[in-house]
């Protein structure tokens, strides 16, 4: 009876006890306001120390092999970003149909191969902030007599056949009463033309304009037409290795790193 009567003066005691230990891991498991608890993926990183990132080899500037060796835009991306987190990349070869299923599977933490920013996609993949547009740019002279799709003056306007330039000029929403649009075979044959003079403008995507700019002095970009964003892709419960990439872009974005790749990447 004795040990009966301690056991009913400590258990109000015990109570409190456990279930303050049940509150404090309900607290370190319950899910966070963005909606995930525990990142696994960015745990199993860092316990690695690399990063896995999903790359479909051949998208051109942006991801290619040579004698085993990754390289491209998003390669140099890739690596900035897990140096920022204190990682090392490490690259897993996928393909456009499987790059998605790599990242659920677990087979890669994260994935750059010029991926489109696709929102419609979020039940499947989490996407970072976007950190490029390649949309349709326009490409003038420097000393430009481009006045706009809109404007009453006879303006020449130069595309790749059957290209998104192309179709863009098609539109029948487009307001442009006094353009004439002329094709071309490939967009270096239309550069040379608006470098001739014989051009006002040159519609083509922003990798396009940013190469032909470099190559030839008397060109530049004007302004953007369309918004093609380009983002990495991490499977939606990598809440918070979603966050240090986006850490990491913004800090690479301040620091004039992304513009220093799109320099050495795109303008070759």
């Amino acid at each position: 009876m004795r040990h009966l009567g301690r056991w009913r003066t400590s258990w109000p005691a015990w109570l409190i006890v456990t279930s303050y230990v049940l509150v404090v891991g309900l607290t370190q498991c319950r899910p966070t306001v963005a909606g995930g608890g525990l990142d696994m993926v960015l745990a199993g990183a860092r316990q690695r120390g690399s990063v896995r990132v999903a790359v479909d080899y051949g998208v051109l500037p942006f991801t290619g092999l040579r004698d085993g060796v990754s390289y491209g835009y998003d390669i140099e991306l890739a690596r900035a970003i897990a140096a920022e987190l204190g990682l090392t990349a490490e690259f897993v070869a996928s393909g456009p149909d499987s790059i998605y299923d790599d990242l659920a599977a677990r087979r890669a933490d994260m994935a750059l191969s010029a991926l489109p920013y696709a929102p419609e996609l979020s039940w499947r993949t989490r996407y970072s902030q976007p950190y490029l547009d390649i949309g349709l740019t326009l490409l003038v002279r420097h000393d430009a007599t481009w006045r706009g799709f809109a404007s009453s003056h006879p303006q020449r306007i130069g595309v790749v056949l059957g290209s998104d330039g192309d179709t863009y000029l098609r539109r029948p929403t487009l307001v442009a009463p006094a353009l004439t649009r002329v094709t071309y075979e490939d967009a270096y044959a239309a550069s040379v033309a608006l470098a001739d003079g014989r051009l006002d403008a040159v519609l083509v995507d922003r990798i396009t304009a940013v190469a032909a700019a470099a190559r030839d002095p008397r060109l530049a970009i004007d302004t953007m037409v369309t918004e093609d964003l380009v983002a990495v892709a991490l499977a939606p419960e990598a809440t918070q290795l979603a966050a240090e990439v986006d850490r990491a872009l913004g800090q690479l974005r301040r620091t004039g790193r992304l513009a220093a790749l799109e320099a050495r990447w795109f303008r070759d």
